[in-house]
């Protein structure tokens, strides 16, 4: 049985929707296993009692923002403890897989495999500052890369509509 793939259409927002595989993202979705069989869930989950919304500003890493406030909200279902993500290394971790060079946007696509193969970052590793870096502060993208790697997605699901 095939399940329907939902994908939000946002004209003139930078969002390169022709560069993303959404065949691909189709394609190799699975359904993913609960959390743990043990889990209890509160009927409503409110992250927002905790999360906080970031300000990308004038740099234009929506995805990047997006995919780090996933991977936050994946890593509090999964543990129940809150972390903070570095919203430049999700964006430029997806540019580097592009080849995209410049503060011109990335690709959902690739932040997805970004999230499964090298993993997200700590904040504290690369913190936002207000403009567009390629390298953190201090370190490197390596650098954050092996911190990255301590917290990796186990893979991808398609939206039910």
């Amino acid at each position: 049985m095939s399940r329907p793939v939902i994908y939000v259409d946002v004209a003139n927002s930078g969002y390169r929707r022709d560069e993303n595989f959404h065949g691909w993202l189709a394609a190799t979705a699975q359904p993913l296993q609960s959390i743990s069989a043990d889990a209890k869930l509160a009927d409503e989950i409110r992250p927002d009692s905790w999360m906080l919304t970031d300000m990308q500003g004038q740099v234009s890493g929506c995805q990047g923002f997006a995919l780090s406030k996933q991977g936050e909200l994946l890593h509090w279902l999964a543990t129940g403890l809150s972390i903070d993500f570095s919203q430049m290394f999700a964006y430029i971790g997806s540019q580097r897989l592009r080849g995209i060079r410049g503060d011109s946007g990335s690709v959902c696509s690739d932040g997805v495999t970004l999230a499964e193969q090298t993993g997200f970052c700590e904040y504290n590793e690369w913190p936002f500052r207000g403009r567009y870096e390629t390298q953190p502060p201090t370190g490197s993208f390596e650098t954050a890369s092996t911190n990255a790697a301590n917290y990796k997605s186990l893979g991808h699901e398609a939206v039910q509509g």
